[in-house]
């Protein structure tokens, strides 16, 4: 079976202890996501790169009395309808060390290229408008909606199309933000383009923001036919 590993923003802001929006116990999800790097077989590996710039629409510190864990209503840039926007602390800005992928996860990538060449690990950034957040892998950046902003014609789906892959496996960070929506844009590009991919999340390789949270999102997750599977069961016997 040919399969794709996307990892969700495994970087240093979203990791403890550290991390300037660090999701609790976050960084437990390393050794199983180095495991599946590490023994897994992959037609292609995907990471996306939370990558904001300065003044980021999300940032607490660009709304005047803006607090961190709080939300806004404001427009969309292209549409200009009503949305809410959630605020965080400033977080992955462009050319900082937060920004980066962790150095575990960044190493096997590298050596992936190296060994298996360029195309067979691509990086994917997002959130790199300054007035629309992108919590989703999917996400469609503005400059490039004139095709519109379904999930369908994003980078990362034709990327997947084109590597030709009955199974997404999915692992990162966190699993009731980024992990959650861009699962969902998944099985939305799925039906969008006719596939029948099969959608894994691991479940010793996502963590929450909000563990209370956790298994709401699981459950609203499978409803949408995505399964959840143990690390073991997706490596080689």
């Amino acid at each position: 079976m040919r399969r794709a590993l996307l990892l969700v923003d495994v970087q240093n802001d979203f990791l403890p202890p550290r991390g300037a929006l660090a999701v609790s116990q976050g960084d437990t999800i390393l050794p199983h996501v180095y495991r599946l790097l590490d023994e897994g077989e992959w037609a292609i590996v995907l990471a996306s790169q939370d990558y904001h710039p300065s003044r980021h629409i999300s940032f607490a510190s660009r709304w005047p009395g803006g607090k961190p864990f709080t939300t806004q209503t404001t427009q969309h840039p292209r549409t200009q309808r009503q949305i809410r926007q959630e605020l965080w602390p400033d977080h992955c800005v462009q050319g900082t060390p937060g920004c980066e992928l962790e150095r575990g996860v960044q190493e096997r990538l590298d050596e992936r290229q190296r060994c298996d060449g360029s195309d067979s690990c691509i990086i994917i950034q997002k959130g790199t408008d300054v007035d629309l957040d992108a919590y989703s892998a999917f996400a469609v950046p503005l400059t490039e909606q004139d095709a519109g902003s379904d999930p369908a014609h994003s980078t990362l789906a034709r990327l997947i199309n084109d590597a030709d892959v009955e199974q997404i496996v999915v692992v990162g960070l966190a699993l009731d933000f980024c992990v959650r929506q861009s699962v969902s844009d998944a099985v939305k590009a799925r039906k969008a383009l006719g596939k029948q991919w099969d959608i894994v999340v691991v479940r010793e390789a996502v963590k929450s923001v909000n563990p209370d949270q956790e298994r709401s999102v699981t459950e609203d997750l499978q409803a949408q036919g995505v399964r959840f599977l143990g690390v073991q069961d997706l490596l080689p016997a």
